[in-house]
């Protein structure tokens, strides 16, 4: 039972210290970038086909598109719950990597560090309070609860293991292609499988089998060779097979309409 107080308790406090840092921050309005990706979610509406035809600021980056579109239908123009699903993608990154952690180190208190480091460190300020900043977070999101849910390497298992393997499996690939599909640098991810692998094969005191190990991560190995070959095609096709969506002109004049002076904000980025 103190087990399970002691996960409870690292986890609501990296999240209450994540809370308290970054929600005062999310009275800012949009800025730069900001205007296209709420621009882009309203008018998708209208044409729901393109977040995964088309391509935005010339990267194919469909998850969060799709993102920015689904938040549309209530956020609208209004920035506040833009900043709280950013915070709460944040969020959800940090308790992922405290159970990632957990799990590889055996040390609350070092899954505590790294979760707080993650959720505090001023590098990653930018990316919670710009609401285009929402790339990163959702492939960050993604991939943790893709390692998070990674089945173990087995040997012999039985019925009640295989289900179970079975279903985390789903889960960690499922979170892998969401992963590469929010931001192509997720093809990596691999790299982070095999340093979570060797070092759970270190703490059993059994001899890493590089062979084995590719055999049983053939699957997420697949995966993201194939995301890797679809998003160099789709960046040397260009224009010919997934077409760019952007346009300063319509952004500017959809907030110059709006009340409280915005036009004078945004030509400042869009002169």
């Amino acid at each position: 039972m103190k087990r399970h107080w002691d996960w409870v308790t690292g986890l609501l406090i990296s999240s209450a210290v994540s809370v308290l840092i970054y929600f005062p921050l999310s009275r800012c309005w949009y800025f730069a970038d900001d205007f296209y990706w709420v621009k882009y979610g309203i008018d998708t509406w209208n044409n729901l086909g393109s977040i995964f035809t088309h391509r935005f600021f010339n990267y194919y980056r469909p998850v969060v598109n799709l993102l920015f579109t689904v938040e549309s239908l209530w956020a609208q123009t209004d920035a506040l719950p833009r900043h709280i699903l950013n915070l709460s993608l944040h969020l959800g990154s940090g308790i992922f990597l405290y159970v990632w952690l957990k799990q590889l180190l055996g040390s609350i208190m070092a899954a505590l560090t790294g979760s707080l480091l993650l959720l505090l460190g001023p590098i990653h300020m930018e990316t919670v309070i710009w609401i285009s900043g929402r790339t990163d977070l959702s492939a960050a999101f993604w991939l943790l609860l893709c390692l998070v849910t990674l089945p173990r390497l087995t040997g012999a298992t039985t019925t009640t293991t295989e289900n179970k393997t079975g279903m985390l499996k789903m889960i960690s690939l499922g979170s892998l292609v969401l992963a590469v599909l929010s931001k192509e640098t997720a093809v990596l991810i691999p790299v982070a499988i095999l340093v979570n692998d060797w070092m759970r094969s270190a703490e059993g005191s059994q001899q890493f089998n590089c062979s084995k190990w590719m055999r049983q991560r053939v699957a997420w190995l697949t995966c993201s060779a194939v995301a890797l070959i679809l998003h160099l095609f789709i960046q040397a096709t260009g224009d010919v097979t997934f077409k760019t969506l952007s346009n300063a002109d319509q952004t500017l004049a959809f907030f110059s309409n709006l009340p409280g002076g915005v036009a004078l904000t945004l030509s400042q980025f869009f002169p």
